[in-house]
């Protein structure tokens, strides 16, 4: 087995152990008001947001990548605005507890995204008043294809390293948790999971 495939299996092992090791804890603090045992919790995966600021005009160098990532990279904050208003809207009406948002983040890693980011999930947990978990994708952190696209060309853009994720996204989960997985080397990217 290549290392690749291992690190993409241990990937997914870890996440669902995580997965398993949060729901019995969170389980025993409903929210207030709720009836006893119930807990309602959403989840989104996969955001890839990649700022504007990056951008440029978006011409073809953006969408070509944008494309390739997976990241829709002409409405993106409209959806996610909607996305978030779907989730304040299921908290008021419906007892929503918490969110969990699993990786990938960032489209590629880029700091700029990251901290982006990092500042609408802190407007939305206050605005909505929910608990906002996240965790990193393989994508997120010291991730050697950060792009930008301010010239209208693709050039490597500045990556999130794991110090400035956890200082950027601690609010969400890191600060509270009993362990952080940080593995040894800063040559190794995508790698931060935590236990609460």
């Amino acid at each position: 087995m290549n290392r690749s495939v291992f690190q993409k299996m241990l990937a997914i092992l870890l996440a669902a152990l995580l997965a398993a090791g949060v729901m019995p804890v969170s389980l025993a603090a409903p929210a207030e008001g709720a009836p006893a045992g119930d807990f309602s919790v959403a989840t989104l995966s996969d955001i890839r947001y990649f700022p504007d600021s990056l951008a440029g005009d978006k011409g073809e160098a953006y969408y070509a990548y944008t494309q390739s990532a997976g990241v829709n990279g002409r409405d993106q904050d409209a959806l996610l605005d909607a996305a978030f208003a779907s989730l304040q809207y299921r908290a008021e009406h419906d007892g929503l507890d918490c969110v969990v948002i699993c990786g990938d983040l960032t489209a590629g890693g880029e700091y700029e995204g990251a901290a982006a980011l990092a500042d609408k999930l802190r407007r939305f947990a206050f605005t909505s008043g929910l608990r906002v978990y996240v965790l990193n994708g393989d994508r997120d952190i010291n991730n050697p294809s950060a792009a930008d696209f301010t010239t209208n060309r693709k050039v490597p853009a500045r990556a999130v390293t794991q110090p400035e994720f956890l200082e950027m996204f601690g609010s969400f989960g890191y600060q509270d948790a009993y362990h952080v997985y940080q593995p040894l080397g800063s040559g190794i990217y995508g790698a931060l999971s935590y236990s609460l």
